[in-house]
């Protein structure tokens, strides 16, 4: 359930979690067919497979590249190295204004384009011994932030969207573009990039909606729940994050606390009550 309660769409860095290369892989005609159509100038160094998608690794103007299919020779996603210039403008000024801009080195890059879905542009940057991958969406949306190499690069595969929560987006959500589906437990979490944030909309096996989360910023946060934080027992610990939840009963937000030693979940009611 943690999933659920955090943007945590995890992977690998993608340029290099494909390490089953193998000459011996026997590609579908089908598949070769869609890659030859989409890249005809490309310069194909070998395929591999990976949880049952086949993907190219090859080069294309002078950059590294791999686009994954299924053995039907559906297309699902490439990703590609760039350079910062080839970053959007909004993801360079989104990363330019946060609190990785100063003190960080900038490593790599990638654009993850994706059938259907937004696309990501991965920055990797790093700080003494510590590396960092940063997810955003092309209008500056940070989706996540997660250690280098972290998770599993098949999470980022378009999943098909069920028609009924589908149908609870349009209804509820104008202008949304989908980031991701996922799929915990019976549970369905549909990520989208609405309105310059990314919201986890939550639903239960039936579909039925249960919550939307939302990841913010401490000048996001009414001033009642900050005073009920102030003047509990954790008014000296270190806010790490901050995410509002909307559910039947009402607006609730939930405060991820640190005082270098311990590290608590503390919820508080919009009207300042602190849930137990």
């Amino acid at each position: 359930m943690k999933r659920f309660y955090t943007f945590a769409l995890c992977l690998l860095a993608l340029m290099t979690a494909c390490n089953d290369d193998d000459d011996s892989v026997k590609v579908p005609d089908a598949v070769t067919t869609s890659f030859d159509t989409m890249y005809p100038s490309a310069r194909l160094d070998g395929w591999l497979t990976w949880r049952g998608f086949m993907v190219a690794d090859f080069e294309l103007n002078g950059a590294d590249h791999q686009a994954w299919y299924d053995k039907s020779g559906r297309w699902y996603m490439t990703d590609s190295e760039i350079d910062y210039r080839s970053l959007p403008a909004a993801v360079r000024t989104a990363y330019q204004n946060s609190a990785y801009s100063s003190g960080w080195e900038i490593d790599d890059m990638e654009e993850l384009a994706r059938a259907e879905m937004d696309t990501i542009y991965i920055i990797e940057i790093w700080q003494l011994r510590s590396q960092l991958d940063l997810y955003y969406t092309s209008n500056g949306v940070l989706v996540d932030t997660e250690p280098y190499g972290y998770g599993d690069p098949t999470i980022w595969v378009p999943a098909a969207v069920p028609s009924a929560v589908k149908g609870y987006l349009d209804s509820n959500y104008a202008g949304y573009s989908m980031i991701q589906i996922v799929v915990d437990s019976g549970m369905t979490a549909a990520i989208i990039n609405y309105n310059q944030s990314a919201l986890s909309v939550q639903f239960d096996s039936t579909y039925k909606w249960l919550r939307t989360v939302e990841t913010i910023s401490e000048s996001e946060v009414p001033e009642p729940v900050m005073s009920a934080l102030a003047g509990s027992e954790y008014s000296a610990y270190i806010i790490r994050a901050i995410s509002r939840t909307i559910d039947s009963t009402g607006e609730t937000y939930t405060f991820a606390l640190t005082n270098g030693t311990r590290n608590v979940t503390l919820r508080i009611s919009a009207e300042g009550s602190i849930i137990k």
